[in-house]
């Protein structure tokens, strides 16, 4: 991929003292930084990731008061939970430019009723590039051990990179069913090709939504044709374990175009 010579860069912090809101900071100029603050903490049934783990634990959620301004990368928390010693934190970026971002990271750092750093991890939107103005979502678990029923708050940051590069753009999803059968929520579609080059590693992503529009899911999947053909098309099935109540979803689609 070709990426632009500016970064764009965006930190936001994120406590959770058990009330929630998001907060951002001013937008700096084309590659700058943009901080920010916004909180989250424990909260809800899980979308399962350890083997053989407990149920989930379900903790209260908070975040820190907005700000008027945003900045370029917008972390919006949503569901928290426990499973056994992991601490999961869902969440999307919102993409407040005009720009495309790719390689959009989250940093979270976990601490304990004291202020005392107890864990960190990163990882990145489910998205690879986010476009102007849409958002990425991201579902992200720390393995913490025995401190994970201990994290009171959790600080967010987020990072990525404007890039001129387009993702392929002649790729659309629809969906035609869903349902839920023996604690899985399914989304049943098709994603339809209507370039002229066939497209590999084509990526279905949802996001799940209460009310409120906080994120309460987080999944994704990928066409059961690969490569998808030029003017073909792929069914698809994605299906989320243990799916709290939601009110709506999203779903976007990527993928590369085959080369040679």
């Amino acid at each position: 991929m070709k990426t632009a010579a500016i970064a764009g860069l965006s930190i936001l912090l994120l406590a959770l003292f058990f009330e929630c809101c998001p907060s951002s900071a001013s937008e700096g100029p084309a590659g700058a930084p943009s901080p920010g603050v916004v909180s989250t903490a424990p909260a809800e049934a899980p979308t399962a990731v350890a083997p053989e783990a407990p149920a989930p634990t379900d903790t209260p959620v908070s975040h820190a008061s907005a700000t008027p301004s945003m900045p370029a990368l917008e972390v919006r928390p949503g569901r928290t939970y426990l499973r056994g010693e992991w601490f999961f934190v869902l969440g999307e970026v919102v993409n407040n430019t005009d720009y495309w971002h790719e390689s959009v990271k989250i940093v979270g750092s976990y601490y304990d009723a004291n202020g005392s750093l107890v864990g960190t991890n990163f990882d990145y939107t489910e998205l690879h590039n986010v476009a102007p103005h849409d958002a990425g979502v991201f579902e992200m678990g720390a393995e913490l051990g025995s401190a994970a029923s201990e994290v009171a708050s959790c600080e967010l940051q987020v990072q990525g990179r404007v890039t001129d590069d387009r993702p392929y753009a002649h790729l659309s999803v629809t969906v035609s069913n869903e349902y839920e059968s023996r604690g899985w929520y399914h989304l049943v579609g098709e994603v339809t090709n209507s370039g002229d080059v066939d497209c590999e590693s084509v990526k279905i992503v949802v996001g799940y939504y209460d009310a409120e529009g906080n994120v309460v899911g987080v999944d994704f999947d990928y066409t059961d044709v690969d490569p998808v053909p030029a003017g073909g098309k792929s069914p698809f099935d994605t299906g989320l374990e243990d799916i709290p109540s939601f009110e709506q979803y999203k779903v976007w689609v990527e993928g590369r175009p085959v080369r040679g």
